[in-house]
């Protein structure tokens, strides 16, 4: 199946070179039909590769090639952009040479993850004049919608766990839709205008976008997407306080399904005791190897390839060992120091540098405060938010090209004469 699904991947890829339209449509089809959780690793991955890898290696080659017969440039980084890719480069070098192993591949991903989102914007660049809003949003609906199907089979038994953690956590399902769903969001309070000529399609899609993150069962996206979209509306104390009335229902509303399906980590997580206890087993492999580290490590970390040993994985079969923790920012400290942390600005900004500040600030808080709990950039379900965001750009800006193509008069072209009457 992985095969099967890379090859398709691959070629839709590759019609870029035609119709860009087209290629990044399909792509959106396949991450909609496609689960993207790690639950269906087994079919969308093969030794850390995922099958949208094959897209990105396809439209990198129709890029390319566009550029070789147009003679225009077709492949566009900022300047900052290429400097942190650069610098990735060099320190997953240096763990090459150091003491190459199979976590060095997995410390790959991220980096994977960069380029696919610079990819992506420039395809969805390229396709911009022809992308419609309601082409945008049948996808987005879809990408959403099918997380619904993606659970029922998990619950129904239809696809069998490969991993005893999932099937104790049969309840939840995450994937790109939910991080698409994400993206939805924040631009739907916080460039409400895009959406005024689709305002059907725009509500069906923030319902089903509301029912993917209710399927996440996860307490941090729901406070996470909430700080995004509330930063922005301190100017506008209406706006905030329906904000913050909405976002109070929702929290009570997903307790209270915590409660329904006995979601005992939210319940537990609900005491202060019970959330330190969680937080301080998430984060241990990764304080351990701090506390043996010296000065210099501080600064460049312990180098890519560098293993967290999590004893808790035994009981699941795997190997004690991983390449990451649930936090990006101690994943990327004990890695590569300091500098990590520029890294980490390095994967936000591929995501936003091409985003309006205000939907580009919400974005970096919303993945700054992910950061804390979820080792993102390692995740295959980050493709969903960049997507979703990117092709929603392209979108809202021709819409904001074509507004200002269209003349707007304040008084008539020709001024009525002027008549007295005669008495």
């Amino acid at each position: 199946m992985f095969y099967l699904l890379s090859l398709v991947a691959l070629s839709a890829g590759l019609l870029a070179v035609k119709t860009p339209k087209y290629s990044i449509v399909f792509l959106g089809v396949m991450l909609s039909v496609i689960p993207t959780g790690n639950s269906y690793s087994e079919i969308i991955s093969l030794k850390g590769l995922y099958f949208f890898d094959f897209y990105i290696a396809g439209a990198l080659s129709a890029l390319l090639t566009r550029q070789v017969v147009t003679r225009k440039l077709q492949l566009t980084v900022p300047a900052g952009l290429l400097f942190g890719c650069g610098l990735y480069v060099v320190l997953l070098a240096c763990g090459l040479i150091g003491a190459p192993n199979k976590y060095l591949l997995k410390d790959i991903r991220p980096f994977i993850m960069i380029l696919s989102f610079i990819v992506l914007t420039n395809i969805a660049t390229l396709a911009a004049k022809t992308l419609t809003l309601q082409t945008v949003l049948r996808i987005l609906i879809a990408m959403t919608a099918f997380n619904v199907l993606d659970i029922a089979w998990l619950r129904l038994g239809l696809y069998s766990f490969q991993d005893v953690y999932y099937e104790e956590n049969a309840y939840r399902y995450l994937d790109g839709g939910t991080y698409a769903a994400v993206a939805y969001l924040i631009y739907y309070f916080i460039d409400p205008g895009l959406f005024e000529n689709k305002k059907k399609l725009a509500r069906i899609c923030l319902m089903t976008s509301f029912i993917c993150l209710f399927i996440a069962n996860s307490r941090f996206i729901f406070v996470s997407v909430f700080a995004a979209i509330i930063i922005h509306q301190y100017t506008k104390p209406a706006r905030m306080i329906g904000v913050i009335l909405l976002g109070s229902v929702v929290l009570l509303a997903f307790i209270g399904v915590s409660n329904m399906i006995g979601a005992d980590r939210i319940n537990d997580a609900l005491s202060s005791e019970g959330l330190a206890v969680q937080l301080a087993t998430r984060f241990s492999p990764a304080l351990d190897l701090i506390r043996n580290m010296n000065p210099m490590h501080y600064f460049v970390g312990l180098g890519a390839g560098t293993p967290f040993e999590i004893p808790w994985f035994e009981y699941r079969g795997l190997d004690d060992k991983n390449s990451n923790i649930d936090s990006a920012y101690l994943t990327y400290f004990v890695k590569y120091g300091v500098i990590g942390l520029y890294l980490l600005f390095v994967f936000t900004t591929s995501m936003t540098h091409h985003l309006k500040t205000r939907v580009a600030v919400s974005i970096a808080t919303f993945l700054g405060l992910m950061f804390i709990v979820s080792a993102t950039p390692y995740q295959p379900y980050a493709i969903g938010i960049a997507y979703s965001a990117i092709i929603l750009r392209v979108v809202a800006e021709h819409a904001g090209r074509q507004r200002k193509k269209i003349p707007t008069f304040h008084q008539p072209l020709i001024a009525p004469s002027f008549q007295v009457k005669a008495r």
